[in-house]
């Protein structure tokens, strides 16, 4: 199996630390993780007061490490389900349509998946929800670099891409927000 998402990626640590930064944004509301790998994210958000965080991997295998982070780390309103992008099933699993947030780290760059991921981002989201995508411009993996994952993600039904360019101490990833359109 995959173990991608068993270990920490630049793009996570840096989510998790922006969003620790910026509490405000997880604060009461329901936050998904999509490709969660060791769940460091979406346990921060849980610390930070979210009313609720699913976590999804598409691996049974990171998902095993991922329920071992929760369990060690208390993250008491966390709780994990395998998500494969673009699959129905799994989709109305993790609750279409009422997700105020979607987080994703380090997921988004190949050019085959990345339809699915947008179309699985547009049917989670709530109405007026919000998707923070964290990618880091020297993993980009589709021939294009991170500029051809942007036009991707820019092309998307339903969603805008705005860029958020992060302090000096995070430097290194490049942070996207998806708006659902109005």
């Amino acid at each position: 199996g995959d173990r991608t998402g068993t270990y920490g990626w630049p793009g996570g640590d840096s989510l998790a630390y922006y969003l620790a930064r910026h509490p405000e944004i997880v604060k009461k509301k329901r936050i998904l993780e999509l490709g969660c790998g060791t769940g460091a994210v979406g346990i921060v958000c849980s610390w930070l007061g979210a009313t609720k965080v699913l976590l999804t991997d598409g691996s049974p295998i990171v998902l095993e490490t991922t329920s071992r982070n929760l369990k060690a780390n208390r993250a008491s309103r966390a709780s994990l389900q395998r998500l494969r992008w673009g699959y129905d099933d799994d989709l109305a699993k993790a609750q279409a349509g009422t997700w105020d947030l979607v987080v994703a780290a380090e997921v988004a760059y190949q050019r085959e998946t990345l339809p699915a991921f947008l179309a699985t981002v547009s049917t989670l989201l709530a109405e007026d929800g919000r998707a923070l995508v964290v990618m880091t411009p020297e993993l980009a993996d589709n021939g294009r670099g991170l500029e051809g994952v942007e036009k991707l993600m820019r092309s998307a039904p339903g969603l805008d891409l705005v860029s958020v360019e992060l302090g000096d101490d995070d430097d290194d990833e490049s942070l996207s927000e998806l708006d659902e359109d109005e």
